[in-house]
């Protein structure tokens, strides 16, 4: 979510240029301990919220993002199911050959434990309680899964889809394109408000979803109104 709330930073910032933002991408679940210790005003979420998470702090609906499967492009696949998707991350299948494609064991990337994409990922896919495997290459942010991704074949991840490297291919998902309203991998991107924090931090949530900043979320992500 950083860049998108650099980018609407900047635009609030023009009208308000006595204003300065520390902007970090460190992670969901490292965003809720930096508020819930006072050392920041807003957290960035970006999969869906615990009832007592919504509960201790108010909570924003910015925008709705595709969570894309990635492989690498010389990879023969072009479609997965989500069952296969769960077999794959769980590390039942390890072979390309067993997903439809061609040689070569199946190497799978994944975000760290904290990681809003790591937990939405796990919501939406592994339903059963399974667990991502233990071979998966851990790696620090959507940015690293897509540069692994397209310099190895046979990796596979997933990443936001406003953050895909432009040498990996996004996955059609149950007969669904990332970009369609039907994809079943959609996480949302909340904002969550320290409750001492100044008015200014409020007011840069409306202008978030006010007309203009939606125009500049809807670039590349689903609009939350």
């Amino acid at each position: 979510m950083a860049p998108l709330i650099e980018e609407l930073a900047a635009a609030y910032k023009i009208e308000r240029e006595y204003l300065s933002f520390e902007i970090r991408g460190v992670g969901s679940g490292a965003g809720l301990e930096a508020i819930a210790e006072g050392r920041a005003d807003i957290a960035m979420v970006s999969r869906e919220l615990a009832p007592e998470e919504k509960e201790k702090w108010p909570a924003t609906l910015l925008a709705w993002d595709s969570l894309a499967i990635i492989v690498h492009p010389d990879n023969p696949v072009n479609s997965l199911t989500l069952d296969q998707i769960r077999s794959i991350f769980s590390g039942s299948t390890l072979s390309w050959i067993d997903a439809g494609g061609g040689e070569g064991q199946i190497q799978v990337v994944t975000r760290e434990e904290g990681s809003g994409s790591r937990a939405a990922f796990q919501t939406l896919v592994l339903t059963s309680g399974e667990r991502i495997t233990s071979l998966a290459i851990v790696l620090p942010s959507d940015q690293a899964v897509g540069e692994y991704i397209a310099r190895n074949p046979s990796a596979i991840g997933y990443a936001s889809i406003a953050s895909l490297a432009t040498q990996t291919k996004p996955l059609i998902l149950e007969g669904q394109e990332p970009t369609s309203q039907q994809y079943p991998l959609l996480r949302p991107f909340y904002l969550l408000i320290a409750r001492e924090a100044e008015d200014e931090a409020r007011d840069f949530i409306n202008f978030c979803l006010s007309p203009r900043g939606q125009v500049i979320i809807g670039r590349a992500y689903r609009r939350a109104r």
